[in-house]
């Protein structure tokens, strides 16, 4: 018994949004979807559903009020235990944990992305686009000139 075998049973072996049948399907043909998207610093965990691949990759990235119906949000809410609100709400929002976490450990981040600076440019344009908070201000232990130099280039 593995996690996907909960899913697939919690969702009834249908795809949450079209209804089709995955019963049958073979593991490529199904997906389990983060409802709030990673790109938004959420993890898998904190709210998963299951998608055919159709569904799956129209979804993608889509925050859900802008790619499921308000009854489909509702029985979200129900199945994954995350509020009505924050699934329905018409901007996307960044996991507030997350946001926590990226600010108390910006200076680590920096270290991790310093040779990936598309990576660390799209983490800092989401949280600043929609949080309107500049992860760069909370690196201490790196000249923050540098980093912004290093940032305009890609």
């Amino acid at each position: 018994w593995n996690v996907v075998s909960e899913i697939r049973e919690k969702f009834k072996n249908e795809c949450f949004k079209c209804k089709r049948d995955l019963s049958k399907a073979k593991r490529s043909d199904f997906h389990i979807d983060h409802v709030l998207p990673a790109k938004y610093l959420w993890r898998l965990e904190d709210a998963t559903a299951l998608l055919c691949g159709r569904c799956n990759l129209e979804k993608r990235d889509k925050w859900p009020s802008h790619f499921y119906s308000v009854d489909q949000l509702k029985e979200l809410s129900l199945y994954t235990g995350m509020s009505f609100e924050l699934l329905s709400s018409k901007e996307p929002k960044i996991n507030p944990d997350a946001l926590e976490k990226a600010k108390q450990n910006a200076d680590e981040i920096y270290r991790e992305l310093a040779d990936r600076p598309r990576e660390m440019k799209k983490l800092r344009n989401i949280i600043l686009k929609v949080e309107g908070i500049d992860i760069i201000d909370y690196i201490k232990s790196y000249n923050k000139e540098d980093i912004l130099k290093l940032l305009s280039v890609y």
